[in-house]
């Protein structure tokens, strides 16, 4: 998401606003405070998204004037959720959070294709898959991705599960597909064996704030989730 930097909505952090004012004036080149405005493109993204999971017009309206004013959603803050939906699909495994402000966050992980034990992989299927040798489950090449609307993110990576273990390997391909400020600083850090987090800092006047996207691999099976 394009930060427009300007000095008018001084109030997102509290701050006082002549104040913050003469320092922006004076040239100071350290980040104060401003807020993320969305572009008209972006705003008809986000209400897409928003539509398409059921939140209404009116919620929609509230959302994006506050956002344009600097106000974060409660999908952004770490607010309790007020309702948690997680179905399954053939392709992949979805978790549906909606906070009281309304704001919604989805995470996917695609669930791999079964490839028989022995059989060689046939070349139509390149995706996501999943072998099973000796009680260990491999899966290659699987999509984990999340989303606010107007902050989004995947990466692909392989797992392996056992009946006392698990690991994560051969991770990579990350992007931030968009976000509300400048995206800088974008790594990879493997938690635990189990575990690897796609982190990056989004940058704009307001601050920076520190996101990350995970996938967790445990012997019950794998979960993902992002941090916005």
């Amino acid at each position: 998401m394009r930060v427009r930097r300007t000095a008018k909505r001084l109030k997102l952090l509290g701050l006082a606003s002549a104040a913050v004012l003469t320092i922006l004036v004076a040239g100071a080149t350290t980040a104060v405070a401003s807020e993320p405005v969305l572009t008209e493109d972006e705003v008809v993204q986000v209400r897409e998204f928003f539509t398409q999971w059921d939140v209404p017009v009116a919620t929609q309206d509230v959302l994006l004037d506050g956002l344009q004013e600097g106000e974060l959603w409660d999908a952004y803050t770490g607010a309790t959720p007020v309702r948690v939906v997680t179905e399954s699909t053939a392709a992949l495994n979805r978790t549906v959070t909606r906070y009281a402000d309304g704001s919604v966050s989805v995470n996917e992980v695609e669930v791999p294709t079964l490839i028989p034990d022995g059989a060689i992989l046939p070349r139509a299927i390149s995706g996501c898959t999943q072998q099973t040798n000796a009680g260990v489950k491999y899966a290659t090449n699987c999509r984990v991705y999340h989303t606010t609307g107007a902050t989004s993110a995947e990466f692909y990576a392989s797992y392996s599960i056992w009946s006392t273990g698990a690991s994560v390997s051969n991770w990579g391909k990350a992007r931030v597909l968009y976000d509300l400020g400048n995206v800088v600083n974008a790594r990879f850090e493997q938690t635990s064996a189990g575990e690897i987090k796609y982190k990056w800092d989004s940058q704009s006047l307001a601050g920076t704030y520190a996101r990350n996207l995970r996938l967790t691999a445990t012997p019950s099976g794998v979960t993902s989730g992002g941090s916005y």
